[in-house]
Parts: C-alpha cells; structure tokens; sequence
C-alpha cells in the first residue's frame, strides 16, 4: 500500500490557498481514478482508498493544521503498517520553486516547511517521497505566513494546473515504476514548463 497525503490546512478558509496545494493535487487525483474522499474523525483525516494499476492507495487529506501534519501521518503509519521509505508519499507547497515547478526528493530535509519538520519530527525519519511544488515568493518583501495563506494570481493559473497535472503524473509513475523514474523525468530542468 502507498500512503499519498497532500498537506494544507483544514477549512474552506484555506482552500485555495498556495499553502494547500498538496491538498488541492489529492482532490484532483481523486476525482481523476474515481475515488471517494470520506472524512475518517478516528484519523482525523479525509480518506479515500483504491488503485493505480494493482498498487493500493489511500489517498490522505490529514484536518490538522500543516504544521502538526505529522501526528495524523504518523498514526496512519502505524495504522496501516505502511514503511515509510517505500510507502509514503508527502505533497506539499515549495517557496523556493515558481509556479509551474514540482521536485520529487526521495529522503532529506524539511528545508523549512514546517509540514515536513512536523513529519520528521513525529515518524523519526526522514527517508520518505516528498513532492515539492513551487508556489514562488512574493516580489515584495512581505510577510512569509501571510504569502502562503494568500491566494494564487489568475494570471497563474495556467501554470498552477499544468503542476496539478504533473504531480498526478508523477504520483502514478512513482507508484508504478519507482521514485527514481519519476525524479529521472520530472526533476529534468524545463519539463515543467506550459507547452503550447
């Protein structure tokens, strides 16, 4: 089983918020492979399981804050007996890429995002998938939690769902062929870029 979980923040007050995007790529793939996403309250997660290809999924919206994302997933871990070098695969928001970006990192650091800290701090462990999506810095110096609980541009949104797209792309290639495959095509310089 591999555990696919999009980190954001609970409450349609976050929804569309660049800090959400990870939450916004599991809707979209739920909906891509017909699966329901049902809140589980034990969990403290919405939750919806099924397949790409024979591999079984759960598709993970943990209802903490980003920042204690690592206490749902570190339960879901135990839960489900899932190893997290091979199981778990973390999408979230990445200043330091545009909009338009994904990097996929099969272990490391939380490079600051609060997400991941929480993550590692909790499992103990840092060898786990992450998918990084770029949602940019602000042009001006402006305050960093306030930028990532803003809204994308419309003149963004082009590339925001080029990234969406992609990231379910790499989830399913990652699942079915392995992450170094899917670092092999995604992680390439320009690959992520609107094509016309």
């Amino acid at each position: 089983m591999k555990l696919i979980v999009g980190l954001g923040n609970p409450g349609s007050k976050y929804e569309n918020t660049r800090h959400n995007l990870g939450a916004r790529v599991i809707d979209a793939i739920s909906s891509q492979l017909n699966i329901e996403i049902l809140f589980n309250k034990k969990m403290c997660a919405y939750m919806g399981r099924g397949y790409i290809d024979s591999e079984d999924i759960l598709l993970i919206k943990p209802q903490f804050f980003v920042n204690q994302s690592g206490v749902v997933i570190r339960s879901l871990v135990k839960h489900f007996n899932v190893p997290v070098y091979s199981g778990l695969i973390v999408l979230c928001d990445d200043m330091d890429l545009p909009v338009g970006k994904i990097r996929i990192r099969k272990k490391g650091s939380s490079g600051g995002h609060k997400g991941l800290e929480s993550i590692i701090k909790e499992l103990g462990e840092s060898n786990f998938v992450r998918i990084r999506m770029g949602i940019g810095r602000p042009l001006r110096k402006k305050n960093i939690v306030e930028y990532v609980l803003s809204s994308f541009k419309k003149s963004e949104s082009g590339l925001l769902r080029d990234s969406i797209a992609r990231a379910i792309e790499a989830i399913t290639t990652i699942v079915k062929e392995g992450v170094e495959k899917a670092m092999n095509i995604y992680n390439k310089e320009g690959i992520n870029e609107i094509q016309d």
